[in-house]
């Protein structure tokens, strides 16, 4: 994790196809100092995850080109220290459990608050280490 203790070192993921909630959710992280990237297909979250350093992934399981469990699967393979919040309309037992078994760290149901939303991603975050002091290597 790339963060120093300031909220606007956090960079998020958002993995998100249906524009309102796409656009509420970037929207509000970005109010509250996050960094934001999103896109609308798991081939393109993945291909983001690859090329930027990435802290956090909200994560859409309804995707229009794979699953999004598929998504968080690979994510979790490629990015162990990713933290890994779905956001779904899903919302049976049984998907939760395969959701959280996939690699999710979080499960959230839409329509979800924004606010909820921002009170998980902070607890998630208190709980991990800060990024080593300094940059320069050595």
């Amino acid at each position: 994790m790339r963060t120093t203790g300031a909220k606007d070192t956090v960079s998020v993921l958002v993995i998100e196809d249906d524009e309102v909630i796409g656009r509420h959710v970037e929207a509000g992280l970005r109010s509250h100092g996050y960094a934001v990237t999103w896109t609308r297909t798991g081939g393109s979250g993945l291909a983001e995850t690859a090329r930027l350093p990435t802290d956090v992934v909200l994560l859409d399981l309804g995707l229009p080109d794979m699953d999004g469990i598929d998504v968080a699967r690979q994510l979790r393979d490629e990015h162990p220290d990713v933290l890994i919040l779905i956001l779904t309309a899903r919302s049976e037992e049984i998907d939760v459990i395969v959701g959280l078994d996939a690699g999710a760290d979080d499960y959230l149901v839409k329509p979800f608050s924004l606010t909820v939303l921002l009170a998980r991603l902070r607890a998630h975050l208190r709980r991990r280490p800060p990024a080593p002091a300094g940059g320069g290597g050595g």
